[in-house]
C-alpha cells in the first residue's frame, strides 16, 4: 500500500486503532497476519505505544508514524526547551523529518517552513499537521540544498538536524551526515540571522570548536539523566566564542546553566575529612568539560574529587542540577574490609556506581557478593592523588 493511500486508510479505521489502545499489551500481530490491512493498524498502534512518553502530543491525536523517523525524532520536551530560547518572523526547518522541531518552534514564529524531502515523511508530516490544528507550518517536498539556493527570504533562524546514517548505519562524524554542514555553513550564515545544528550526543565537542572557529554557543541538553543533544549555534552578527548553554530536563522540571569559563581553580579531597553530602552533578556537565565549573558557581564550601567527578559539602545546595546523596561514611578502598562490613550489617542488595575508579561496578559487585539495587548507595572514586575510595551513602534528592 503507497504511503498516501496507507494513510488515507488509516485516517478512516481510528476506531480500530482506539479499540486497540484500550487492551494495551494484550494484542498478538499473530492473530492479525492474515488481514493486511488491518496488520498496517497494528504497526501504527505499536509505533504510537512507543512514542507515548517522548512525543506525548502525537499519541494524543493519533498521528501517522512513518517507519523510518521516529528513532532519531527529537522528544516534545526537549524541542519545546529549545525553541523557548528563539522568536521572530522566518524559521526554517532544513531536516523536519517527523517535525517535532518545527512544531515546537512554530509557537514562537510567525511562518515555519518544513523541508521534507522523502516523500512518505513529507506526506505523513503534512497529515500530522492537520491532526494538530497548526496552520503556521508550510512542508516543502525539497531538498534543502535545492531549496536554499533558491531562498530569497532573510531567516531569523535555521535549524538542522542532518541525517547521520551512511550506508544505513549510524555515524558520530558530522563530516559523514547530510547534508554536510562543513559545506554548507558558510553560505547559511549570509542568510540568516542564526543557525542552530543538531549533532550526535557522542560527538566530541574539542573537535567541532577546532572545525568550526565561527561558532558562538554549544548546547547540550539531557533528558531524564540521559544526555540526548549537542548543538552548535551560529549568529551571523557575532563570531566571538560566547560559552556552554546545559539544559537538564527531569521529571516536569527544566534546569539551565550557562557559561564562557573553560577553566576554573578548585579545591580537591584529598583526605578523609568529615563531609555530610555528595553531590553528582547531571550528565551534561561532563559531556561539555564543565562539572567543575558548575560546582564552583554553587557558592558552597566545597573539594571536588576531579575536575569532572565528584564534589564534598556539608550544605545543600538550592536546585541542584544532579543527584544528591546523604554521606554516612567514607573509606579507603579495601575489599575485604568492606564485604565484611557488609555481611556483618546482613547488607545483600545495593547501588553500586563508581567514576574514574579501577574497576567498574560489576566487578566491584561480583567482588564483593552484593545484588545491584535497593535504596542505599556504594559509590566509588580515584582522587586526584590517585587514592582509592568508597563511600557508604543514601541518596537525597529525586533526580
Amino acid at each position: 500500500m503507497e504511503i498516501f493511500d496507507l494513510i488515507f486508510f488509516y485516517d478512516k479505521n481510528t476506531n480500530l486503532l482506539l479499540e486497540l489502545l484500550k487492551k494495551e499489551d494484550k494484542i498478538s500481530p499473530l492473530s492479525f497476519e492474515k488481514n493486511p490491512d488491518r496488520l498496517n493498524i497494528l504497526n501504527q498502534y505499536f509505533r504510537l505505544l512507543k512514542i507515548k512518553n517522548k512525543i506525548p502530543s502525537f499519541f494524543n491525536h493519533l498521528c501517522f508514524i512513518p517507519e523510518t523517523v521516529f528513532e532519531q525524532a527529537t522528544s516534545e520536551k526537549i524541542a519545546i526547551a529549545k525553541s523557548s530560547y528563539f522568536n521572530g518572523s522566518y524559521f526554517l526547518d532544513a531536516t523536519a523529518g517527523l517535525g517535532i522541531d518545527s512544531i515546537a518552534f512554530a509557537n514562537n514564529f510567525n511562518k515555519v517552513i518544513a523541508l521534507e524531502p522523502n516523500l512518505n515523511n513529507f506526506n505523513a508530516l503534512k497529515y500530522n499537521l492537520t491532526k494538530l490544528k497548526i496552520s503556521n507550518v508550510e512542508v516543502l517536498n525539497q531538498k534543502f540544498e535545492e531549496f536554499i539556493q533558491n531562498s530569497t527570504i532573510k531567516w531569523d533562524l535555521i535549524y538542522l538536524d542532518p541525517d547521520r546514517r551512511l550506508n544505513n548505519k549510524r555515524t558520530f562524524d558530522w563530516k559523514d551526515s547530510s547534508p554536510n554542514i562543513t559545506n554548507w555553513i558558510s553560505k547559511l550564515l549570509e542568510t540568516t540571522k542564526k543557525v542552530l545544528i543538531k549533532l550526535s550526543p557522542m560527538i566530541d565537542i574539542s573537535a567541532i570548536l577546532k572545525e568550526f572557529p565561527q561558532i558562538h554557543r554549544i548546547w547540550v541538553m539531557s533528558h531524564d539523566k540521559d544526555c540526548k543533544e549537542v548543538l552548535m549555534e551560529f549568529d551571523s552578527e557575532n563570531y566571538q566564542f560566547e560559552g556552554f548553554r546545559l539544559i537538564s530536563i527531569s521529571k516536569n522540571q527544566t534546569f539551565s546553566f550557562e557559561s564562557k569559563k573553560l577553566t576554573i581553580e578548585s579545591n580537591y579531597f584529598s583526605e578523609n575529612k568529615d563531609f555530610k553530602y555528595l553531590l553528582e552533578a547531571d550528565v551534561v556537565f561532563e559531556k561539555s568539560n564543565m562539572t567543575d565549573v558548575y560546582y564552583n558557581s554553587l557558592n558552597l564550601n566545597l573539594v571536588i574529587s576531579h575536575p569532572q567527578g565528584y564534589a564534598f559539602t556539608n550544605q545543600i545546595p538550592s536546585n541542584f542540577m544532579g543527584k544528591l546523596f546523604e554521606i554516612e561514611w567514607i573509606k579507603e578502598y579495601k575489599p575485604k574490609a568492606i564485604k565484611k562490613y557488609l555481611t556483618d550489617n546482613n547488607i545483600k542488595q545495593i547501588n553500586i556506581t563508581e567514576n574514574r575508579f579501577i574497576e567498574k561496578s560489576e566487578i566491584i559487585a561480583k567482588k564483593l557478593g552484593v545484588i545491584q539495587g535497593g535504596k542505599d548507595f556504594l559509590i566509588f572514586f580515584t582522587s586526584i592523588n590517585q587514592k582509592h575510595y568508597c563511600i557508604l551513602a543514601k541518596k537525597n534528592n529525586e533526580w
